[in-house]
């Protein structure tokens, strides 16, 4: 009687009512499980449809940043050539030192010094200290030579002096006031402005 009394219970549902998304049956003897009928996964065409969407999403994407990318580039490097004259006119006052900036076309490159030689020439020699340098070749940016106004050196570059007053000169000790332009591959332009009485801005 036992026996047959703990047969007949192994014969009902167990955790019918605990967890109703999952169903267990007992078959001879053995407990077996299957999910709720109607449930499926995804269809081929949904599929497809998802792939279509990310591919188009991500070409967009791609797009979208090779237009942006040359103004970007544009950008930060006319922010960072701001930043250097910043630096440079901050640094002459600090030190109560002619500090020269010099741009090179030939290299686009442009350097930050202290001229502690030939003041007037404002041209790198030995015995001046190099502060900062840049380079706005890796950034796909170029000078633009026609329209960069400062004065040249001795070297025949352009370049400006920050005096120990705060005010900028040219070689020469004529005014400072000049700019300098860039252009990026789609032809836009930015440019620093400088006055000489030691105002930089962005145009």
């Amino acid at each position: 009687m036992q026996q047959t009394a703990s047969i007949q219970n192994c014969s009902k549902p167990v955790f019918s009512e605990k967890n109703p998304s999952f169903q267990a049956v007992a078959h001879r003897g053995e407990i077996t499980s299957r999910w709720p009928q109607g449930r499926s996964g995804f269809t081929l065409m949904e599929v497809l449809v998802v792939v279509a969407i990310i591919g188009v999403l991500s070409g967009v994407a791609t797009l979208t940043y090779a237009q942006l990318l040359p103004g970007y580039q544009l950008k930060s490097t006319i922010d960072r050539i701001f930043s250097t004259m910043q630096m440079g006119r901050s640094e002459a006052i600090r030190r109560s030192a002619q500090c020269v900036l010099v741009f090179d076309p030939g290299t686009e490159e442009y350097h930050l010094f202290v001229d502690r030689t030939n003041l007037s020439d404002c041209h790198f020699e030995p015995g001046d200290e190099e502060i900062s340098s840049g380079s706005i070749s890796a950034a796909h940016v170029n000078y633009v030579n026609s329209e960069i106004t400062f004065h040249v050196n001795s070297a025949g570059l352009p370049a400006i002096a920050f005096t120990p007053r705060g005010f900028i000169r040219s070689p020469g000790a004529t005014f400072g006031n000049g700019r300098v332009v860039l252009a990026n591959s789609r032809h836009e332009k930015r440019a620093v402005v400088t006055h000489w009485s030691g105002q930089v801005r962005i145009e």
